[in-house]
């Protein structure tokens, strides 16, 4: 998709009018490299605060900045994002994975040293 199309769809989403195929697009672009999603220190020094996400095209340009509650409706539809892939041999283990979280997540549950 060309350029005024990621332009518009930002557009959408900074004003909450996002469309499904907007999202797809921006999670497109981040992959792609040409937009970063910068929180935290990135965002602080971007001229955001901590808690902001800036969104930043490829060439360095802050689009937008999204902050409370548009920030929050962003994490929760969009696909997770600068995740690295799971290594090509991952072995899902989820019986002890659910033994491990019991013990951290209940506080009457066993006490758990992390080696």
């Amino acid at each position: 998709m060309n350029q005024p199309n990621l332009a518009a769809a930002l557009e959408r989403i900074r004003r909450g009018r996002e469309r499904p195929e907007d999202l797809a697009l921006l999670a497109r672009a981040v992959r792609e490299g040409r937009v970063v999603l910068a929180t935290g220190e990135r965002a602080v020094a971007l001229g955001g605060d901590a808690q902001d996400v800036v969104i930043v095209t490829g060439d360095k340009n802050v689009v937008t900045v999204l902050r409370g509650a548009e920030r929050e409706r962003l994490y929760r539809r969009l696909p997770l994002f600068n995740v690295p892939e799971l290594p090509q041999h991952y072995l899902p283990r989820e019986e002890e994975l659910a033994h491990v979280r019991k013990m951290l997540l209940h506080p009457e549950g066993e006490v758990v040293g992390i080696v």
